[in-house]
């Protein structure tokens, strides 16, 4: 389970998450809470924090500035802007420095439950996705060194010969549930680029149809789904800092505009432009109602 740190100089705004949150069914187990930046920067230093969910207007260091000092020394803390006051300029920051999502008081619950499970799960996939680097790296460092051994009492030909059954025994330690993990966190990583399934096949070892089904099995959904479901929700967030929608389409794998917003339309029912107006006139209005 993972721990949330809620930073606010309001204590009835952290006490009303606290208290409304349902933070077990979110998989969180401690939820802790500061004041400041200040406050916040000793509870780091005490206690394992993934979660941030941060006010932007504090006393002393505002929120924007509090992340920009920390995301340097705390690589893998992820945040959740949640601020009384729209403007644009935090908003396009919070973007562009990497926050997970920006909102704007009053939040509903259920809203903030579904965006902080949806955030367990991206952490639950890096971690998943270290552990399986970690060990797969031991493995092949465990094989070369028995390569390097053998090698020295065997023939070159015997030698190769031992390098394929390496690699076969390679394959048959990835197992499935480690191949569509891997398959997911290539594709969180990679969705800018053309992604094949000739390209996620040859990372798990698998065969590309065997692959298909075993996607489509454990998560629900197909790989070319999931790729843009991952695309999608980048273009979301790049449409609210004012890119162009050329340059959106292009910055999530994209090379025609015409196919990113036919597949956005068929994601959202309205067109990028028109989810973009949509969006800031809903967080300007917002804001004003303050």
């Amino acid at each position: 389970m993972f721990n949330v740190l809620i930073v606010d100089d309001e204590q009835y705004a952290i006490d009303a998450l606290v208290q409304c949150v349902n933070w077990k069914s979110c998989d969180i187990s401690d939820v802790f809470s500061a004041n400041n930046a200040e406050e916040a920067s000793k509870v780091l230093e005490r206690n394992g924090v993934n979660i941030i969910i941060c006010d932007i207007q504090m006393p002393g260091m505002n929120g924007i500035e509090f992340m920009e000092n920390i995301i340097g020394i705390y690589h893998e803390i992820q945040f959740i802007f949640l601020t009384a006051h729209m403007e644009f300029e935090y908003a396009q920051k919070s973007l562009e420095l990497g926050c997970y999502r920006y909102l704007l008081k009053p939040v509903e619950i259920e809203r903030l439950e579904k965006i902080i499970t949806e955030l367990v799960l991206k952490l639950n996939e890096i971690e998943d996705h270290k552990f399986y680097e970690k060990n797969y790296d031991i493995y092949q460092n465990a094989i070369s060194r028995l390569l390097q051994k053998d090698k020295r009492n065997t023939t070159q030909k015997q030698a190769v010969i031992l390098d394929k059954k390496t690699s076969n025994q390679i394959n048959v330690e990835i197992n499935d549930s480690t191949a569509v993990m891997a398959v997911k966190n290539y594709i969180l990583t990679n969705y800018a680029s053309d992604i094949s399934r000739g390209v996620l096949a040859s990372l798990v070892y698998l065969n590309e149809s065997y692959l298909s089904r075993l996607f489509k099995k454990t998560t629900g959904i197909s790989i070319s789904d999931y790729i843009a479901i991952v695309r999608m929700d980048k273009a979301k967030e790049l449409l609210l800092i004012n890119e162009s929608i050329t340059d959106v389409a292009s910055s999530v794998g994209y090379s025609h505009v015409a196919h990113f917003s036919k597949m956005f339309k068929r994601g959202e029912g309205i067109s990028p432009k028109e989810y973009r107006k949509r969006e800031l006139l809903r967080l300007r209005f917002r804001g004003m109602g303050q």
